[in-house]
């Protein structure tokens, strides 16, 4: 493993790493930051079982059920998982599980645009809106032209999103809530 490589995988925890830094209390910021985290469990898996494009076509199901979880009221995050589920079953159905998935990432990903798009936090709405928004036309290109370049600038939108969650969880208000 290089070490670009290596730091892509791991940057995923850096999120969690920051609120226990700032001794965070809020257990929504917490949530979200496991959100996260959940690329890091799913370059752990790739790394173990050697399969990236099984994983990448499974963890951004738990991805945006999480964030939804968190920002919506219970019965449209019921609603959003259903259409996640879905979007992954099709996504699986229609591409495979053997190069990268635009239709499961691009039903995550803009679940998670729409679901933030109005919400009241701007600094959390800006973090979601790179790291999903500006990460799916990152991922987009990714797919459609596999290279170093391509997966190298969906990190850099990566890495900038986690950048902006990370500044989103200092301003204290107006607190989210758990749904």
């Amino acid at each position: 493993m290089s070490v670009v490589t290596e730091m892509a995988h791991w940057m995923g925890l850096a999120p969690l790493l920051w609120l226990a830094i700032r001794r965070e209390r809020r257990p929504d910021w917490w949530w979200l930051a496991v959100a996260y985290g959940i690329s890091w469990l799913a370059d752990t898996a790739a790394h173990l079982w050697g399969h990236p494009w099984f994983v990448s076509a499974v963890y951004p199901v738990s991805q945006a059920a999480l964030i939804g979880a968190v920002l919506l009221p219970r019965p449209d995050a019921d609603w959003f998982v259903g259409v996640l589920v879905v979007g992954g079953v099709l996504g699986i159905a229609r591409e495979g599980t053997t190069h990268p998935s635009l239709l499961l990432h691009t039903v995550a990903f803009g679940g998670i645009v729409a679901i933030s798009w109005q919400h009241p936090h701007q600094r959390l709405r800006l973090a979601l809106l790179v790291s999903f928004g500006l990460g799916l036309l990152a991922w987009v290109v990714f797919t459609r032209w596999v290279t170093w370049g391509t997966w190298g600038a969906y990190q850099l939108v990566r890495a900038t999103g986690i950048g902006v969650f990370c500044w989103a969880s200092m301003n204290p208000h107006p607190p989210l809530r758990l749904a």
